[in-house]
């Protein structure tokens, strides 16, 4: 019995141990998403057809977020990542940029999920009891 309780023990740990290394990438990543994102949010708007290549973009790398933050720990960034998601998909469906009040929603929608990504960075995801 003590065997099965420790080798379930050293189970555990290897699993931590590999998800914070996905948690860091994950981490590393989002980040780097949204500083290009931050170049490419005046890009969104308008009827240009590289708008609506970009709103796509995005839309597409949000909804992962939406489902991967939460799996690995990090509900507040898919808390976030969520509300973004909802400015960006009657856009991304209608093929089309962001109008003024969607980009002006999608802005502070994008400050809050980059302060989670650092919370997240410095450990301190309210979700993950940390």
């Amino acid at each position: 019995m003590l065997d099965e309780t420790s080798r379930c023990a050293a189970m555990d740990k290897q699993l931590e141990a590999r998800l914070a290394v996905v948690r860091g990438r994950f981490s590393t990543r989002l980040t780097e998403r949204l500083e290009q994102a931050a170049i490419d949010l005046p890009r969104m708007t308008g009827d240009q057809a590289t708008s609506a290549e970009l709103v796509a973009k995005t839309y597409c790398w949000i909804h992962d977020i939406c489902g991967i933050a939460s799996t690995i720990g990090f509900g507040a960034i898919g808390q976030a990542a969520r509300a973004c998601d909802s400015v960006l998909l009657g856009p991304y469906r209608s093929r089309r940029g962001l109008e003024t009040e969607e980009l002006n929603a999608l802005t502070t929608h994008f400050e809050r999920l980059r302060l989670a990504a650092e919370a997240a960075q410095c450990g301190t995801d309210a979700s993950r009891g940390t």
